[in-house]
């Protein structure tokens, strides 16, 4: 995305929901690991015909970064300089996004 003009922000949250899903796993990580998972959900099914919504897959582990990622572009927050730069946030894992 680099030099192809700005970043389109849905295409941007489109990206990292498919990082989270595909990243998201049952079993924990290790030990030494953990610090960089979170435990959550995915994100939401589709309304049912009643309107109805639920978590998809509850209780998994998912990367950090692309939960911080994740939230902060969908709610419009402002992210600060230190916390792009914070290790915690980086999308290395990810070159796509």
């Amino acid at each position: 995305m680099i030099g192809q003009g700005p970043p389109d922000r849905d295409a941007v949250i489109a990206l990292l929901d498919e990082a989270v899903r595909t990243e998201a796993r049952a079993e924990p990580p290790s030990d030494a690991d953990r610090h960089a998972w979170l435990f959550g959900n995915t994100g939401w099914t589709e309304p049912d015909e009643h309107g109805w919504i639920a978590p998809t897959k509850p209780d998994l582990w998912i990367p950090r970064a692309l939960c911080f990622w994740q939230g902060a572009l969908s709610i419009g927050g402002t992210i600060t300089r230190a916390q792009m730069r914070h290790p915690s946030h980086s999308l290395q894992a990810w070159p796509k996004i």
